[in-house]
């Protein structure tokens, strides 16, 4: 019984103490209203030399002009893709081709 008491007076006393803990860092919080001149002076410096980028899921937001896709830069991609796709069906025939070549050496040795 003594022991049950004993644990229950250390618990309110760590109880206590985290109030005091918790209190004195409340104390210490600056008011909401405070800027910290140090973060308003990094957040200019941000400001002015990072420029304005505006989120895409803005309400406010337009596609700048050399963004805008028109039917010669779909053409340009679907040609390099063409060429892309077309370097490596290559690459596979050159590849199949060796594998027959190897695999008729090794049957005719």
């Amino acid at each position: 019984m003594h022991y049950i008491n004993y644990g229950v007076s250390i618990f309110l006393l760590s109880s206590k103490c985290d109030e005091f803990q918790w209190n004195e860092l409340m104390s210490e919080k600056p008011k909401s209203e405070y800027e910290d001149p140090v973060e308003l002076a990094a957040i200019k410096d941000a400001v002015e030399r990072m420029g304005d980028y505006k989120l895409k899921s803005a309400d406010d937001y337009t596609v700048p002009d050399h963004l805008h896709m028109n039917i010669d830069k779909a053409r340009s991609r679907l040609l390099v893709l063409k060429e892309k796709v077309g370097f490596s069906s290559q690459i596979v025939f050159v590849n199949n081709y060796h594998e027959h070549t190897i695999k008729t050496y090794h049957l005719f040795s």
